[in-house]
This record gives C-alpha cells, structure tokens and sequence, in this order.
C-alpha cells in the first residue's frame, strides 16, 4: 500500500554534499564538507500519508481484519518502519522535546490517546509492551506510545 500512495503522491529525497558557508563559523574559511539530507517541498503530504496509514488502524472498517493485526501487518512493513526512521531523522536530534516521532502526530489526539478512545485493548497491550520509550531505545522512530508525555491542556 505503501508503494500506491507514493505513486499518487511523489516524495522526494535529496542528499546535498557540499561547502555551504551557512555552516562555517564566522571567519573561519576552511572548508567544510556538509552532507545534508531531506525530503522535497512535499514534506506535508509524506505526513499526511503515514498519518493515514498509521489511523487506519483504527478507522479502516473495511478491511474485515481486526486492529492489532493490521497494525502488525504495518510494523511488519520495511518500507514503513524505514520512513518512520527517516521522518525522526530529518529532525531535531538534541532535544527530545522536538524529536519527530509520528505517535506525538496530532498532540492530544495522538495514536495512543486514540487507541485508548476507541477501547482497543489488544492494540493498546501490543503498544505498551513493543513501542514505549523503554523498549524502543535502540530504534526511538519506533517510539508509537509516550504514556507519560502530557499534550494540550493537560501540560
């Protein structure tokens, strides 16, 4: 599915090796060679297009399968889980507060509070155990559900 939707909607990467002087600290004329990597002006609808993947889960009836397994089915997905750890990487990497991790999409309305919501007890047992900050150190994109992270008015 993954294949169709970027079909219909190109995402594009770049990977730039060069000098930019936006790097170099001022005065210092050596030259720096920078590698910079990141996704093309269509940034937005490669979100869009994992957030709909990833709530589908929750909101596709019409597949007949139940959630947990459409959401193994997901995880289960190189192409996926590899955007997943793009998507963290082409973000803030110091502070952990920015880190782009597609379980905070939407804050309040995050997959996990929306698990939670729709009583999907199996699916929020599955994403207790595999994808909380204490199991996902090693693979932080992986990071879907941050029981302890305040979003909203409840900050």
């Amino acid at each position: 599915r993954l294949l169709d939707e970027l079909s219909r909607d190109p995402v594009y990467h770049f990977v730039i090796r060069g000098a930019d002087p936006l790097f170099r600290p001022p005065g210092d004329k050596a030259v720096q060679e920078i590698p910079t990597t990141f996704f093309g002006s269509q940034i937005k609808q490669f979100r869009e297009m994992m957030f709909r993947r990833l709530f589908d889960v929750i909101y596709d009836t019409d597949s007949g399968d139940p959630p947990l397994q459409q959401f193994e089915e997901l995880m289960q997905d190189m192409a996926f889980v590899g955007c997943l750890e793009k998507y963290f990487r082409d973000g803030d990497q110091v502070r952990e507060t920015s880190w782009h991790l597609m379980g905070r999409f939407l804050g309040a309305k995050c997959f996990l509070f929306q698990v939670i919501k729709h009583d999907l007890a199996e699916l929020l047992e599955a994403l207790l155990q595999k994808y909380v900050p204490e199991t996902t150190e090693d693979a932080i994109w992986l990071r879907l559900a941050e029981p302890l992270n305040q979003f909203g008015h409840n900050k």
